[in-house]
Parts: structure tokens; sequence; C-alpha cells
């Protein structure tokens, strides 16, 4: 019973604390001088011109004009332009993504396995930079081993079928490098 009534005080108190500290019970009206004086934030107008804000758009922190891995435009054009993000693209377009996210810089797909396994596996790209060398990004597997759908395990696949994977990639990689540089000189 003393118990009891030293719980409902202490709650009491906490509530009370609560609500002083949050204004509920020190509320007061503002008066129309006050309501005058106070601070108005105006929102800029956008311009309904997208190619003008996409110029003006300086991109984000990684991927941007002024970002890391500033190659002289946003994210959009990374993913546009970029060899090594399209060969990552074409290389893996047998395997359902789960993720494509290109300002942040990574592929993720979805487990993949024959229609007769009971393995499946899922292929991680991680990009670091967008030149096209074999350091700009990381190729990681895995593989799921389920028996009966059930008592599933998964661990990683070997380094060769990662080598596999990033020197297909990056073959690719090249190939649209040199047909992009072949474009701008013909333009």
């Amino acid at each position: 019973m003393v118990y009891k009534l030293l719980i409902k005080t202490i709650l009491g108190l906490y509530l009370a604390l609560f609500l002083s500290s949050c204004g509920y019970l020190s509320k007061k009206e503002k008066t129309e001088n006050q309501v005058d004086q106070t601070v108005q934030i105006k929102k800029k107008k956008r311009d309904h011109n997208l190619k003008k804000r996409a110029e003006e758009y300086d991109g984000g922190i990684i991927f941007g004009k002024k970002g890391i891995f500033s190659g002289g435009g946003g994210a959009a054009q990374f993913a546009a332009q970029n060899p090594l993000w399209r060969a990552s693209m074409q290389t893996l377009d047998f395997v359902p993504l789960v993720t494509a996210n290109y300002s942040g810089g990574i592929l993720i797909t979805d487990w993949y396995s024959n229609q007769t396994s009971n393995e499946s596996i899922k292929i991680q790209v991680v990009f670091n930079s967008a030149e096209v060398k074999a350091s700009s990004f990381q190729v990681k597997s895995f593989k799921k081993k389920c028996k009966n759908n059930e008592n599933c395990k998964v661990s990683n696949l070997d380094n060769s079928f990662n080598s596999k994977i990033k020197s297909e990639i990056l073959n690719t990689a090249r190939d649209l490098k040199i047909e992009i540089e072949e474009k701008v000189q013909k333009n």
C-alpha cells in the first residue's frame, strides 16, 4: 500500500516536471503585436525549367561537383556517363537487383539460383571511384545453401568467382569507355 502511494507520487512528479518543461503548464496567449513580430520564413521559389535546375544542382557529398569523387558532374551524370557503373549493370543483368544506388555507389543483387539447385548466390559491387581500374570497385559474393527450404547457411564465395565477375566488369567498362571517347571525338 505504501509502495503504491510512493510510486503514484513519483509518477505524478515526473509527469508534472515533463509537462512544465514542455511549456504545457505555462502556456501564454500571444497578442496581435507578438504575432506581427514573429519571423516569417519565405520559401524560395523554384524555377520550373528542369534543365536550368539541373545545371544549378551541385550534387551530393560523394559524387557532387565539390564531392569526394567529383568528376565534374552530379550523381545523375555519374550513372549516365560512368562506364564502370554501366558495365556493372550490363554484367549483372542476368540477376535481379535489390539495390542499385548510383549516388551511394553500390549494387546488390537478389539471391539467384537455378530452378534445380538448392544453392543460390548474391553479388555486391561497391564503387570507390569512377575511374576504370581494378582498385575503383570491390566485388563480394555470397552463397546460400538450403536443405528443403530450411536450415540455410550463408557463406562467402571464393575469390576466383569474385575475380571473374570483376574482370568481366572491367573488360566491359573498357569497351564502353572507348565508345564514349569515340562519340566525344566525333562531336
